[in-house]
C-alpha cells in the first residue's frame, strides 16, 4: 500500500483504525518538521473526537513545552486543535489562552483568523452581543469570499434568533445565489425557509405561496418537503383558501415519520387545525393518531451535558511565549431574546372528545436491523487478509459490539495446542492455556459437544471465565460456538453480556453468521502460519547477480561478495554472527521487519548502524518480498550510507559553529 499524503491524513474519518494511520505516517516524518506536526495535530483532535480528550491534550502539550523548536506553522496547527478541543469541552479560559497564543505566531496578513477563533469562541460561550461587534468587524476587514460567506452566514444566526429580520434580509442578500452556484441543497433549502417563514410572520402570505409553488419541486428531502409544505397550509388557510391547503396537505402527508420529527409535528398540527376549522373530525381524528404514533417512536435521549472539570486540562503558562500578551476586553454574556417564529394560542380541546388509545408495539422496524447486519458483514468481509488473525478478531469485535450487545469475547483454538484470545473494550489478550483451566467454560463445553451452549439463568453448569477461572455473577448471559477445518472441530468462539442478547431479535442468526466469518479467517491464518515455517529465504544482492542466490537455511546467512566486501564479513556466516554486528537498539527493530515480511508480503526500508572492525558504517537495506507458488522469498538489497551520513553531521555542526549562518541554517534543518 503506498504512503498516504498530508491531504489524505487530514481527508481521514474519524475512527481509531484512522488514528493508526496517522502513527504510521508519523513514523516516516521527520520530528518537529511542520507535516509532522500539522499531522500530529490532527491526531490530537482526532483523539478527543473519538471520547480520549484527555491522552490528545497531553500529545499538545508535550510539544507546546518546545514552541522554539517550531516554526510558526507547526505552532499555529498545534493551536487550532487546542482550541477546538478546549471550546467543545467549554473550558473557556483555557481556549483564550490558545487563541491569543496563536494569534502571536499569525503573520499580519492573516490576522483574520484570529477573528475568525474569536466569532468561535463567542458563539460557543453565548456571547451574542461581541460576538455581532466582532463578525461585523471581520466582515470590514480584507478577507476572502469563502470567509465572508462564514460571517454572513453566523451573524444571519444571530439575526434570525434575535427576531432582527430585516437585518437577515440583508446580510443574506446573495447568499441564495451562491449555494445555488455550488449546488449546496441543504443551505439553498434551510435559507429560503428562513427567508418565508420572516414573510409569513409579517402576514405577506401571498409571497410565501407563490414561492413555495416556486421552489418546492427543487427538493427531495421529506425534511424540506414538510417544512415548506406547513408555510403553504398556514398561508392558503390565512387566505381562507381552504381548498388548496387541503391539497398540500394530502399531497406531502406521505413524508411524514418520526425520522423527521420536528418537521412533521409542525405540519401535521396546521393539518389538524386546517380540517378542525373545516369540522371534519374524522381528520382530526385520523392525524392525532399519526401525530401520537410519531410521537410514541420518537424518543429522544437527553445529552449528557460535558461538564468542565470532566478532562483536566493543564493552565497554559503563555508569558515569555507570546511576544505582545494582549488581555481581551472582558466578555459579557448576553442572552439572546429568542421568540417563536409563528407563536400559536393552544386550542381547548373539545370536551367528551374520544381518543383512540395506540399502543406502539415496535419502535425499530426489522429492516433496519437487516441493514446494520449487512453493513456489518461487508466491514468483516473487507478486512485485509494479510493482518494476523489476532488484529483481525480485535477489528471484528469492535464492529461487532457495535450492533450486538457483546461486551466480552472469547476464542478457544485447540489446533495450535490450544491458544486462548480475550476480547473486552477494544483490545486482544492472548492466553497460554492447558486442557485443564479451561474446565467449565462454554468455550470447552462447545468444543467436546461439538455444538452450540448457552450460558443462561436456567444452565449454570458451565459458567467459568476463561481468563479468571472463576465463576461469572449469575445474571451474566453466553453463547458458544464450534470452529470447525472440514468435519474436525478445532476450537470454538464464545460470545458474553450483562444482557440476554439471544432475546433480541435476529441476533442469534447474526452471530451465526458473522463467526462463519471469524472461522474462515483463522483458517485461512493457519495455513499462513505454516507457510511461515516451511518457506524462508534470505537474498543479499548488490552485483553480479545473475550468478545466482544462496538460501538461508540452518541458521547460516549467505552474502554477495560485493556485501561481504562493505560489511567486513566472510560471505557464509551464522546468523546470529551476523547479528553480533548491529547495536541492540536498532537490532530489535530490525528482526521485527524481518519477521513481518514473511506473515504479510510487502516492501519495506531500514537503516541502522553496523560494526565493521572498529568503526561504526551507515547501512540501508530494502527488502522485497515476493510470493510463488507458496513459497516466500526475499531479496535484500544493501546499501553503504556512512558518507552521506557523515556529510549530514557536517551540516549541523556548521549551523551551530558558524554565528554567520547559524539562524539561517537552522530554520532550514527544523523546517
Amino acid at each position: 500500500m503506498s504512503k498516504l499524503s498530508l491531504s489524505e491524513i487530514l481527508q481521514l474519518d474519524i475512527t481509531a483504525s484512522s488514528i493508526k494511520k496517522i502513527d504510521a505516517f508519523l513514523a516516516d516524518e521527520v520530528e518537529f518538521s511542520d507535516t509532522y506536526m500539522k499531522a500530529l495535530s490532527h491526531k490530537a483532535l482526532m483523539l478527543h473526537l473519538v471520547g480520549n480528550s484527555k491522552e490528545g491534550i497531553d500529545l499538545i502539550l508535550k510539544y507546546i513545552k518546545s514552541l522554539r523548536l517550531l516554526s510558526s506553522y507547526s505552532v499555529i496547527s498545534l493551536c487550532d486543535s487546542m482550541i477546538k478541543i478546549t471550546i467543545d469541552l467549554e473550558n473557556f479560559d483555557e481556549a483564550l489562552k490558545y487563541i491569543n497564543l496563536k494569534k502571536s505566531f499569525l503573520p499580519v496578513s492573516r490576522m483574520n483568523l484570529y477573528l475568525k477563533d474569536m466569532i468561535t469562541f463567542l458563539l460557543k460561550r453565548n456571547s451574542i452581543g461581541e460576538a455581532k461587534e466582532t463578525l461585523l468587524a471581520y466582515l470590514k476587514d480584507d478577507i476572502s469570499k469563502e470567509e465572508s460567506i462564514f460571517a454572513k452566514e453566523e451573524l444571519a444566526n444571530i439575526y434570525y434568533k434575535q427576531g432582527e429580520y430585516d437585518e437577515f434580509v440583508k446580510i443574506t442578500d446573495g447568499l441564495l445565489e451562491i449555494y445555488q452556484d455550488k449546488l449546496d441543497i441543504n443551505k439553498e433549502a434551510s435559507l429560503q425557509i428562513k427567508l418565508l417563514k420572516i414573510a409569513a410572520k409579517k402576514s405577506n402570505h401571498i409571497k410565501v405561496v407563490s414561492d413555495v409553488n416556486r421552489i418546492i419541486n427543487n427538493f427531495d428531502s421529506p425534511k424540506y418537503l414538510l417544512s415548506l409544505a406547513t408555510l403553504a397550509i398556514k398561508s392558503y388557510m390565512a387566505l381562507n383558501d381552504y381548498k388548496k391547503a387541503g391539497i398540500f396537505e394530502s399531497n406531502y402527508e406521505e413524508y411524514v415519520s418520526e425520522e423527521y420529527y420536528e418537521e412533521s409535528k409542525e405540519f401535521l398540527n396546521a393539518a389538524i387545525d386546517l380540517y378542525d376549522i373545516q369540522g371534519s373530525r374524522v381528520s382530526v381524528k385520523e392525524l392525532e393518531s399519526l401525530l401520537k404514533e410519531i410521537e410514541d417512536k420518537y424518543l429522544p435521549k437527553p445529552k449528557k451535558k460535558k461538564r468542565e472539570e470532566d478532562i483536566s486540562i493543564p493552565k497554559l503558562n503563555i508569558e515569555g511565549i507570546i511576544p505582545n500578551n494582549e488581555e481581551i476586553i472582558s466578555i459579557n454574556d448576553i442572552k439572546p431574546n429568542i421568540g417563536l417564529l409563528n407563536p400559536k394560542e393552544e386550542k381547548a380541546s373539545p370536551k367528551n372528545q374520544i381518543k383512540q388509545n395506540v399502543v406502539n408495539i415496535k419502535n425499530e422496524s426489522v429492516s433496519t436491523f437487516y441493514n446494520k447486519l449487512s453493513n456489518l458483514l461487508d466491514v468483516l468481509n473487507q478486512m485485509n487478509l494479510n493482518n494476523k488473525f489476532r488484529e483481525i478478531f480485535r477489528l471484528s469485535m469492535i464492529e461487532i459490539s457495535k450492533v450486538f450487545n457483546v461486551e466480552e469475547a472469547y476464542i478457544l483454538d485447540a489446533s495450535v495446542g490450544f491458544r486462548g484470545m480475550h476480547y473486552k473494550t477494544e483490545r486482544v489478550y492472548d492466553k497460554k492455556i492447558t486442557p485443564d483451566s479451561v474446565k467449565g467454560t462454554i468455550n470447552l463445553a462447545s468444543f467436546e459437544g461439538d455444538s452450540e451452549f448457552f450460558l443462561d439463568m436456567s444452565d449454570r453448569d458451565y459458567n467459568i471465565n476463561i481468563v479468571t477461572n472463576m465463576p461469572y455473577p449469575e445474571d451474566y448471559y453466553g453463547y458458544a460456538i464450534p470452529l470447525h477445518n472440514d468435519n474436525d472441530v478445532i476450537g470454538s468462539i464464545a460470545y458474553l453480556s450483562k444482557n440476554p442478547i439471544l432475546a433480541e431479535e435476529m441476533v442469534y442468526e447474526g452471530l451465526k453468521m458473522v463467526t462463519a466469518i471469524l472461522n474462515s479467517r483463522l483458517l485461512l491464518s493457519m495455513e499462513k502460519e505454516k507457510m511461515v515455517f516451511n518457506n524462508q529465504k534470505l537474498f543479499f544482492l548488490k552485483d553480479n547477480m545473475s550468478l545466482g542466490i544462496k538460501e538461508e537455511m540452518e541458521g547460516y546467512i549467505h552474502l554477495s561478495p560485493y556485501c561481504a566486501k562493505m560489511l567486513g564479513l566472510f560471505e557464509d556466516l551464522l546468523i546470529d554472527d551476523y547479528y553480533n554486528h548491529i547495536p541492540t537498539n536498532y537490532l530489535i527493530e530490525y528482526k521485527n521487519i524481518r519477521n513481518s515480511l514473511y506473515s504479510n508480503v510487502k516492501e519495506a526500508t531500514y537503516e541502522y548502524d553496523f560494526k565493521k572492525d572498529d568503526r561504526i558504517i551507515r547501512i540501508k537495506e530494502s527488502f522485497y518480498s515476493l510470493l510463488y507458488e507458496g513459497s516466500i522469498t526475499i531479496i535484500s538489497v544493501l546499501e553503504d550510507m556512512t558518507s552521506y551520513e557523515e556529510e549530514k553531521k557536517e551540516l549541523i555542526n556548521l549551523a551551530y559553529t558558524n554565528p554567520i549562518s547559524k539562524l539561517d541554517t537552522e530554520v532550514k534543518l527544523m523546517v
